[in-house]
């Protein structure tokens, strides 16, 4: 399924210390596009086991995100921690997301580590094959997310520092704004960071 809904809960992962979106982390699980950037960030990785089981590992460290998540599994998993951290007191604002209202929050860790550690069991992890500390071919993985998805028609730059992707400059076949857009990231994205490794 293409990440279309969420486009916060990359940066989820990004911040694990964050506050949603800019605190927070890919993503769809595939890629998370920031709607006023265009950038993306991605919290997924693969299970394992043909996209047979959908639920996601819980521990006291958090929730691991799949590559293969849909955006309503990924919200879920989101939209759980987020309402944890509002529960434990930390101030909030709602977001219309498709069909869904979302209570989130924005208020950083460093002011509330003890709501953040109360709530670190539902808290989206960055999957292996997306955090380039854990992933020894990260680089060549997201090269490879790109080229598929331009040679898919689906137009992208590279950020340099493979921290997600920007819109191109010149269009592409594909319209950015497309369910068929989507796709092809989703489907590039699980092509090249869960490609048989």
């Amino acid at each position: 399924m293409p990440n279309t809904t969420i486009r916060y809960a990359a940066a989820a992962t990004a911040a694990l210390s964050l506050s949603l979106l800019t605190a927070c982390g890919s993503g769809s699980g595939g890629g998370v596009k920031d709607e006023g950037t265009g950038q993306v960030a991605s919290l997924q990785s693969p299970s394992g086991d043909g996209g047979k089981n959908t639920s996601s590992p819980i521990s006291e460290n958090g929730v691991q995100l799949r590559l293969d998540m849909t955006d309503d599994e990924r919200t879920d998993v989101m939209e759980s921690w987020q309402l944890c951290l509002v529960h434990q007191g930390l101030p909030s604002y709602t977001k219309q997301d498709g069909k869904r209202k979302l209570v989130l929050t924005q208020a950083p860790r460093s002011k509330y580590p003890k709501e953040y550690k109360a709530c670190d069991s539902k808290q989206p992890i960055q999957p292996p094959e997306l955090d380039p500390q854990r992933n020894p071919h990260y680089m060549d993985d997201y090269r490879t997310w790109i080229k598929c998805m331009n040679d898919k028609g689906f137009a992208v730059e590279a950020l340099p520092d493979g921290d997600g992707w920007t819109y191109a400059s010149h269009p592409g076949r594909v319209d950015p704004n497309s369910p068929k857009a989507d796709q092809i990231e989703f489907d590039c994205k699980l092509e090249a960071f869960g490609g048989g490794k």
